[in-house]
């Protein structure tokens, strides 16, 4: 079933990307991330998470989601308090393809990568503190 999806996607190739693209603008017009979060995609996935050479944060979410709404701020805090560790975010909804790589069953979902593996998780809407001490404490 994922290959079915990834080659969907690939058929609409350039489509896929100006979609992308059109989103990651969309949401730095309504605030939704700040230049100190970077936007994941299938694309850069590799670079910038699997061959990072510091932990990663991944913020997985979806427009529609309200708790993901309400930690966008307290993802944007992390990312400027913490800058050992690279901040990003997956919108579940435009990437399917990662959401199923991390087991996304709800979210938001927070991943700490480490050298290419997942070290910790942490589900829901939580303080900054609380993510502070389940993901890097």
């Amino acid at each position: 079933m994922e290959l079915t999806r990834i080659k969907q996607v690939e058929k609409i190739g350039p489509a896929a990307k100006l979609q992308r693209w059109l989103a990651n603008i969309r949401l730095t017009i309504e605030g939704g991330i700040n230049m100190a979060v970077t936007i994941i995609n299938r694309d850069n996935f590799e670079e910038k998470v699997l061959k990072a050479d510091k932990p990663v944060i991944l913020d997985l979410w979806a427009s529609w989601c309200g708790p993901c709404k309400m930690l966008a701020p307290v993802v944007e805090e992390l990312s400027e308090a913490h800058p050992e560790v690279l901040v990003g975010k997956v919108n579940v909804d435009e990437e399917p393809e990662l959401a199923d790589r991390f087991g996304v069953t709800a979210i938001p979902m927070l991943v700490l990568v480490k050298n290419g593996e997942v070290a910790k998780t942490a589900v829901g809407y939580q303080s900054r503190q609380q993510l502070e001490e389940a993901l890097l404490g």
